[in-house]
């Protein structure tokens, strides 16, 4: 599995950059419990330069889209996503970029689960995940956290629908608080590694 790890973070000092950015690290160590083979390259940003940080993420990204047929982007900046969506929608003319985020809500999960693999059928798909799209009793490490999430049963439902879906290009993955998700046992991040071996490839 070919992973990017982006640490861009927002902060005010690079005392909390550092231990924050240790998210993407602590994602993939989680992840090879589940024996997850990895591909690792971390984008070396100054997040005090955003022009030049930015810049990176956007010339990294055009090349992962060109030379691999599925990337994972772990990162903890929506701006990061944004740039990334931008990127994907100029490299594939039939693209489709569907975010899971709290803004999700349904009334039946199988019925939404139906709508949203047919809506993506045949296009060359980006699978933005927020975190936030989880209940926080679920995901307490929820750096923005919204009332009435999902449950991890109803979250990885839609997830193993989504992976059997052909035209699945990237996903990334955000929206987690190093500070909040250490005083639970890094819930959140064993959870987000959770999601990689729901997308792993033989």
């Amino acid at each position: 599995m070919r992973i990017i790890k982006i640490p861009r973070v927002l902060t005010k000092n690079r005392a909390e950059e550092e231990f924050e950015r240790e998210i993407p690290n602590i994602i993939v160590k989680e992840s090879k419990k589940f024996g997850i083979k990895t591909d690792l390259e971390e984008i070396h940003i100054d997040n005090f330069n955003i022009p030049e940080a930015e810049k990176l993420v956007e010339g990294n990204a055009r090349e992962e889209f060109e030379k691999q047929d599925f990337v994972v982007f772990l990162s903890q900046s929506k701006e990061v996503n944004d740039i990334l969506k931008r990127v994907f929608c100029e490299r594939f003319d039939n693209a489709f970029v569907l975010a899971l985020d709290s803004t999700v809500k349904f009334d039946n999960l199988e019925m939404f689960s139906d709508m949203i693999t047919e809506k993506i059928n045949r296009k060359d798909i980006f699978l933005q995940i927020n975190m936030n799209i989880l209940d926080r009793a679920f995901a307490p490490g929820i750096l923005e956290p919204e009332p009435l999430g999902l449950s991890n049963r109803e979250f990885f439902y839609i997830l193993r629908r989504l992976a059997r879906c052909q035209g699945l290009k990237a996903i990334s993955i955000c929206g987690i608080s190093r500070e909040k998700d250490e005083k639970n046992d890094l819930i959140t991040c064993k959870t987000a590694a959770r999601i990689l071996k729901e997308f792993a490839r033989p």
